[in-house]
């Protein structure tokens, strides 16, 4: 059932929503990421130290050489963190104020997503029509996951996978994966159908400031995650005596 409403929320939400929500999951870790440290101490253990240290301080120069005009202040700023981490011998230390430093770019993200959401959403309150598109959507939303929930149990969770986006997928990719994933399931895929009709209604009735304000959102919601996701890998990597 877990499953189930969380497939049923992304779906209810824009692309920028569905975004957030794995940003907002991504980031709720310090058991995460206690988990990743137990696990990275077991494998130092049982495996070669020095191969997994090189293969993962190579990722994290990687990254941080990379160039990217479109980033923002904070991740540039980020990256000198990463590089200045892999300067430092002495990684179980040097990840402590690593950790810290970069918390606190990470937060002022947070904010910054915030802050547009909230903007973004109040143009969308404010719009003239909306509530009945948003009205429109959630019915059939709603009459999409109804269906959904009449399947049988392993049929409920193959179809509640596929609807599920998949790393890096726009939506129109989703949906065209979708499709083809419900073409043998010809109510399932029409209720579809009828749900992203009027998905692309609210898309259409967009202002420019609206989807500026959800490209600003997304950019921060994106930085947020890989900060995140960086973080963790260095702190597999400081757990490693190569």
């Amino acid at each position: 059932m877990e499953d189930f409403n969380s497939a049923r929320n992304v779906e209810r939400s824009s692309d920028a929503n569905a975004l957030r929500a794995e940003w907002m999951e991504d980031l709720n870790g310090p058991a995460k990421l206690e988990l990743a440290r137990g696990k990275s101490a077991q494998n130092a253990q049982d495996g070669p130290g020095k191969a997994a240290a090189d293969r993962i301080d190579g990722e994290l120069k990687q990254f941080a050489n990379q160039k990217n005009p479109d980033e923002s202040s904070g991740m540039q700023a980020f990256k000198q963190l990463v590089n200045k981490f892999e300067d430092n011998a002495d990684k179980s230390t040097a990840i402590i104020d690593f950790g810290q430093a970069s918390a606190k770019i990470r937060v002022g993200m947070e904010k910054d997503a915030n802050d547009t959401y909230n903007k973004m959403e109040s143009l969308a309150d404010n719009a003239p029509g909306r509530k009945a598109l948003q009205a429109d959507l959630s019915a059939k939303q709603g009459a999409f996951f109804d269906k959904i929930s009449a399947l049988p149990s392993k049929t409920q969770d193959n179809v509640l996978d596929l609807v599920q986006f998949k790393p890096g997928e726009s939506h129109d990719q989703r949906d065209a994966r979708v499709r083809e994933g419900l073409h043998n399931r010809p109510a399932l895929l029409a209720s579809f159908n009828k749900m992203e009709d009027a998905y692309n209604k609210i898309e259409a009735a967009k202002s420019p400031q609206e989807k500026q304000l959800e490209s600003e959102h997304l950019k921060d919601v994106q930085e947020a995650r890989k900060i995140w996701q960086v973080v963790s890998e260095a702190s597999i990597r400081s757990q490693i005596k190569a």
